[in-house]
Parts: C-alpha cells; sequence; structure tokens
C-alpha cells in the first residue's frame, strides 16, 4: 500500500467520522423498521443499474472489453463520496450508508457473477475475475463503517462537543 493509498483512506475515514457526528443511532433503527427505502435502493442499485448497463453496452457499438467496463461499473456499489454527498444536500445520509454497507457486502457475490455474466454476453474471450473478498471486506469496515460509527458514538455521549467538531471539520472535508 503506497502513501498516497493510505492518505486517501485516512481522509475518506475523516469524511465518515465527519458524517457519523451528524447521525444518530435512531436514523439506522428507523431504516431497518421502515426497509422500503432501502429495499428499493437495494433494487434499484443492485437489478435495474446494472441490467440497464448491460442493455447500453449491448446497443452501444462498443468494444467488448467497454461493454464488460460498463457492466462493471454499474454493478459496484455507491461509496464515501455518495456518502458525503447526501450528507452536503442534507439527504438521508443514513439510507446512503445504509445502502453503501448491505450493497458493498452484497457485491463481493454479484460483482463477480455480473462481471463473468457480461464476458460471455459481450463474447470477451473468456478470463479470470478475482476480487480480493477479505481485504475489500476490510476497508469497508475499516473506511466507512468504523469512522461513522465513532462519530455517532461521540454524538450520543458528547453532543456539544460534536457540534463544535462538525462546524469545523464540515468546511474542511469539503
Amino acid at each position: 500500500m503506497t502513501f498516497i493509498d493510505i492518505l486517501i483512506s485516512f481522509v475518506l475515514a475523516l469524511i465518515m467520522f465527519g458524517i457519523g457526528l451528524s447521525l444518530r443511532f435512531q436514523d439506522f433503527i428507523n431504516i431497518f423498521y421502515y426497509p422500503k427505502s432501502l429495499s428499493i435502493g437495494l433494487i434499484l442499485q443492485m437489478i435495474l443499474l446494472p441490467a440497464l448497463a448491460f442493455g447500453v453496452g449491448h446497443w452501444s457499438g462498443l468494444p467488448a472489453s467497454y461493454q464488460v467496463g460498463l457492466v462493471l461499473l454499474a454493478a459496484c456499489p455507491g461509496g464515501t463520496t455518495s456518502n458525503f454527498i447526501s450528507y452536503l444536500m442534507n439527504a438521508n445520509v443514513a439510507l446512503s450508508i445504509a445502502l453503501t454497507s448491505v450493497n458493498s457486502l452484497i457485491t463481493l457475490i454479484s460483482i463477480p457473477l455480473l462481471v463473468n455474466i457480461a464476458i460471455q454476453f459481450f463474447d470477451l474471450g473468456g478470463g479470470q475475475f478475482s476480487l480480493p473478498y477479505l481485504s475489500t471486506i476490510a476497508q469497508i469496515f475499516l473506511v466507512v463503517l468504523v469512522p461513522a460509527i465513532l462519530g455517532m458514538l461521540v454524538k450520543h455521549y458528547q453532543n456539544d462537543f460534536a457540534e463544535k467538531v462538525s462546524r469545523y471539520l464540515k468546511p474542511i472535508t469539503v
């Protein structure tokens, strides 16, 4: 892992900590207690988006490698950036983080599956696709979930401190 990789991971974790400072545990309880939004988001991200990518790839006339790449991009979950944009836009950040987390776990299976289907469908000539499962899970856990949970814990136990830090952290992370 290079210095820039470590720096990027640190900055993303700092952003997620700042986002966590704006969240309450009740926000996540509500999402799982009323799962309609989460279910719709998962269906759109995990089924509709890859299906659209297959369609666009099929009718685009692009080279097969680009068609497979399009499917790969569509199959990837949202990440820290989508959570951060949700935060900046005062959207439902808890929903965004829940979608990122659940999608990231599902994609451990769905990305290799969809990419292998795309390789065959677009006749790329076969090939091996491997995803480093454990490091992917670890990175999602350490960069997205742990900092967000730490921020939520700070807000829960030290709300005044969280408010002060959040005021300074939001412009810095932008």
